[in-house]
């Protein structure tokens, strides 16, 4: 992401720094980072480093879910130095939210800023803390925005917000904050592979509020792996006749999921969904995300040359076990 780093209040020059990384004196930048800093706790996790976390409700911290997947009981820093154990209450794979809930450690809740939306320019600066409760702060520019889009997971995300470069060991689950203090959400590096991504404070709220009523966040599900396919139609006796068709390759079906129990096989190529072309795995889980769970899909597909439908009732995807396996659709 950044220009400069702070490390308990020490400025460390990068090998990019070409400009002054903010548009203010350094004593109002110190400020508004002071003024972030309370709401931010580090996490201890088997990565070096570890990672940030921004206490979002009284006793609710949000993070990574890809930097503490494996932390079933994450310990938790505050600014004291103090270290808390905190208890895993869920994550979400797709948009790289985890929560934890905790008590007793050194924070206060965040300062709620609603749904800001910066542009393309905008100084910002994220806010983390090392593994002994010591305050960090990178700072650079927003690289990039847009509207909604979904991750490479197929997880929601209601704004774009790209920062201009990645993030600093450590940093994931880190605030995100605008020249005025305003944190506009959490810094994760696991949805992009080149740039820092600010999930926005609207995706947290809606995320986490699944997180804590379900434990994960519900969403439709057939149980198989799918990879795009092309193939010719052996129906029609002549090569002129035959068609090219392209679909998704069935790889894998999870056992007694809801495609399994509807007679769905590896190496089947799903064509259609309800009558609407299946082309990427995009398409397929945008099509589930409208049908929603419990309702009844017709699939076409082709077996064997030949072309079948099936109905398939969706189910509720199976909570993930941890981030880094992606649950598929």
């Amino acid at each position: 992401m950044m220009s400069y780093l702070l490390v308990s209040g020490y400025a460390m020059n990068s090998p990019s720094a070409a400009r002054p990384p903010f548009p203010d004196s350094s004593p109002g930048v110190a400020d508004q980072v002071e003024r972030v800093a309370p709401s931010v706790v580090a996490i201890a996790t088997d990565r070096r480093g570890g990672a940030a976390g921004l206490l979002w409700q009284a006793d609710v911290v949000v993070s990574s879910a890809t930097a503490i997947a494996h932390e079933r009981r994450p310990c938790l820093v505050g600014g004291d130095g103090r270290a808390v154990e905190g208890e895993l209450i869920g994550i979400d794979p797709d948009t790289d939210l985890a929560a934890v809930r905790v008590s007793g450690v050194d924070a206060r809740a965040i300062e709620q800023s609603g749904d800001l939306i910066p542009r393309v320019g905008d100084f910002v600066f994220a806010v983390a803390r090392d593994v002994h409760g010591g305050l960090q702060a990178s700072f650079g520019h927003v690289g990039a925005t847009g509207g909604a889009w979904r991750s490479w997971r197929g997880g929601r995300i209601e704004h774009r917000i790209r920062l201009d470069g990645g993030l600093y060991r450590g940093f994931n689950g880190a605030a995100v904050a605008d020249c005025a203090g305003r944190v506009l959400g959490m810094a994760t590096s696991a949805l992009s592979r080149r740039h820092g991504i600010v999930l926005p404070n609207v995706c947290i709220d809606r995320v986490l509020g699944e997180l804590l009523q379900h434990g994960h966040v519900r969403r439709p599900y057939l149980g198989i792996m799918v990879q795009p396919a092309r193939t010719v139609s052996s129906q029609g006796g002549t090569a002129a006749a035959r068609e090219v068709l392209e679909g998704l390759l069935v790889s894998s079906v999870a056992e007694d999921a809801p495609a399994d129990l509807a007679g769905l096989r590896v190496g089947d190529i799903l064509l259609t969904l309800d009558e609407i072309a299946l082309v990427t795995p995009e398409d397929l889980q945008q099509r589930l995300q409208d049908c929603g769970i419990g309702a009844s899909v017709l699939v076409g597909l082709l077996r064997a040359g030949q072309r079948l439908s099936l109905t398939i009732t969706l189910g509720d995807r199976p909570a993930a076990r941890h981030a880094r396996g992606c649950c598929t659709p």
